[in-house]
């Protein structure tokens, strides 16, 4: 019965974005107290945002950000994620590295040690062009302006035959509710294409996007290995990861 109240609740705010205590009460027949209850445990999910007397729906983000405005967001927190996730790698093994300011962050932490990086990302492979030991290939293909990353078809077709070691993929959004989201499709089937390989599957991203919402689902929480955020991601949400399965790294 909680399952199929929260989904009522869930399908009624997608409507009216904005709610009170008291119209969930008339629409599911529950008392205050239940309802209450029901906005705390959708507010850990990350699936709507408590306001005082009811709820809204979380932060939507409707369109890929530009290089610059994603560079300005969280800087500490990306830093700290970006030396921790550069600390999963080994020599001699090979990774494949998402497009955006938070990869940027670990290619700037990665030690000139043996290892191959699959990139589409054109200023991760530039920051990496530095260290002579390291093996860099772009992914190829068209040129997204706004991401300075590679995109389309033959970006995807070269992907999908890769078998790195590691795979860091980067989000717009993320929640226990709604897994991995991107607001672009041609981002979607990117993504998609790179956690097809079996490799160690790392998310890397703040916890600001954490519980926001964007239009295209990449993937559920559970079909990581690893999360890599920072300090601000509360523990109950941590606890809940960690119990589907996936380890949690908070820098």
């Amino acid at each position: 019965m909680t399952r199929s109240r929260l989904v009522k609740i869930l399908e009624y705010m997608y409507v009216h974005n904005l709610v009170t205590v008291e119209e969930l009460v008339t629409l599911t027949g529950s008392s205050a107290s239940t309802i209450r209850r029901d906005l705390a445990l959708l507010a850990r999910r990350g699936s709507l945002i408590r306001i005082h007397g009811g709820a809204t729906l979380s932060r939507y983000v409707p369109a890929q950000p530009s290089t610059e405005e994603k560079s300005l967001q969280s800087r500490n927190e990306k830093e700290r994620i970006g030396r921790a996730a550069a600390a999963l790698l080994k020599e001699d093994s090979s990774v494949i590295m998402d497009a955006g300011t938070i990869t940027l962050e670990i290619a700037r932490s990665i030690p000139d040690m043996p290892l191959t990086v699959f990139t589409p990302d054109l200023r991760i492979a530039l920051t990496l062009s530095a260290l002579s030991k390291l093996n860099i290939e772009l992914t190829g293909g068209a040129l997204d302006h706004a991401s300075q990353s590679c995109v389309g078809s033959r970006c995807v077709i070269f992907t999908k035959e890769l078998i790195p070691s590691v795979c860091f993929i980067a989000c717009n959004a993320w929640s226990l509710e709604y897994g991995i989201m991107t607001p672009s499709s041609e981002k979607l089937e990117l993504k998609q294409a790179m956690l097809k390989a079996p490799a160690l599957k790392v998310l890397v991203a703040d916890s600001s996007k954490y519980g926001a919402r964007a239009m295209c689902r990449v993937c559920d929480i559970k079909d990581l290995d690893c999360i890599v955020t920072d300090a601000g991601l509360p523990d109950d949400v941590t606890s809940e990861i960690e119990k589907a399965g996936v380890r949690v790294v908070r820098a």
